[in-house]
């Protein structure tokens, strides 16, 4: 999930909160079913799923991620540094995120 922008934590081999939350938003993404659940559908898009755009890591403390591609948007939410991302437009330095909302890319690393 983490390669693909969802932040599942770290790998340990249980499927805990941030594997669920991870699940539910890729799920949400793909028009599935929204209940966190790795069905045949779920797996299935899994395992065809070819993620548009690219992944980045913040640099930065905290990171604001926006309704829009600029600093006047309202803040819908904030990243910690380290997160995985997964940028599918890029507008004038900002990047759109696979589950909604921008970013500013001066604040991240490609990886």
């Amino acid at each position: 999930m983490n390669k693909y922008g969802y932040n599942s934590g770290t790998a340990d081999g249980i499927f805990g909160t941030k594997t669920h939350n991870a699940v539910v938003a890729f799920q949400k993404a793909n028009k599935l079913t929204a209940d966190g659940i790795c069905g045949s559908k779920t797996w299935s898009a899994l395992f065809n799923y070819k993620a548009n755009g690219y992944c980045v890591k913040v640099t930065t403390d905290t990171l604001n991620v926006r309704k829009g591609g600029s600093t006047s948007y309202a803040i819908l939410r904030v990243l910690k540094q380290g997160a995985l991302c997964t940028i599918v437009e890029v507008k004038n330095g900002w990047g759109l995120l696979n589950e909604g909302g921008w970013i500013s890319l001066d604040c991240t690393k490609k990886v």
